[in-house]
């Protein structure tokens, strides 16, 4: 006998007769209407309209969630807030405090292009031509390299111990033109941001304030007083205005008790 048929032959014992008196009981084996082996398999069309119920249901649920998400969104915008909270319009906020709830809603542009959003409006008079102000600000840029902020009066920025409030004429020409524009209308304690163009900005690298340190003051020159660069960016200003003086005959002094 060879190896292949070997391999074919059953193994040793169960070519042998069970005792009559000890035969195993053979259960015949009925088909299951759930075995795998004797149910039907879907056909194709049953397949793509299961497919298609579970679509539906997906759908259905997809939609429900767009529908809750669309009605939170509208009582958010028409001041209804979520879980009670009423969040109020620009317009309430204004009358009610010092914080402006939407900035974008302030947002204007001056006739020289000086772009403005208010995000405290303050007390007390209003900024205007001829008052002496003393402001907090940082200075950034457009285009700087390492980060937009170039130098700044508050303690604690870039590691320094800060500086004091700059004291400026309003419209006397002290100052950059476009800063003179940022702070008019404001209040004492309001804070805005200013983006200036550079038609009245630092003005072939000319103008105050200019940054007293030697790191902030060279980053400075690099952007706004370099003469090689092929275009001047805009310049930004956080402005807070600290204190209000009103000039002779022009009222009495607002924020801090004036000086």
């Amino acid at each position: 006998m060879t190896s292949a048929s070997a391999a074919f032959l059953p193994p040793p014992g169960l070519d042998r007769v069970a005792h009559p008196g000890h035969a195993p009981a053979v259960r015949p084996l009925r088909a299951s209407a759930t075995s795998p082996s004797t149910a039907p398999a879907p056909s194709l069309a049953g397949r793509k309209a299961a497919a298609a119920a579970a679509s539906t249901v997906h759908s259905s649920r997809r939609s429900l969630l767009q529908a809750a998400l669309s009605a939170t969104v509208a009582s958010v915008v028409a001041g209804a807030g979520v879980g009670g909270l009423a969040i109020p319009p620009p317009a309430v906020a204004a009358a009610t405090g010092t914080r402006v709830a939407d900035p974008t809603s302030t947002e204007r542009t001056t006739a020289s292009g000086v772009r403005l959003v208010d995000f405290s409006l303050g007390d007390g008079p209003l900024v205007g031509p001829g008052d002496t102000v003393s402001i907090d600000y940082t200075t950034g840029s457009t285009a700087a390299r390492y980060g937009w902020k170039i130098d700044s009066t508050e303690a604690g920025w870039a590691g320094g111990p800060g500086r004091p409030p700059l004291v400026f004429v309003v419209g006397a020409g002290q100052v950059i033109p476009g800063l003179d524009e940022a702070v008019v209308g404001m209040r004492a304690g309001g804070k805005r941001r200013a983006v200036i163009p550079p038609s009245v900005g630092y003005v072939g690298g000319r103008g105050a304030p200019v940054p007293p340190g030697f790191e902030e003051r060279q980053r400075w020159k690099n952007i706004y007083a370099n003469s090689s660069r092929a275009y001047v960016p805009d310049v930004i200003f956080d402005v807070q205005v600290v204190r209000v003086l009103r000039p002779a005959g022009g009222g009495g002094g607002g924020g801090r008790g004036g000086e």
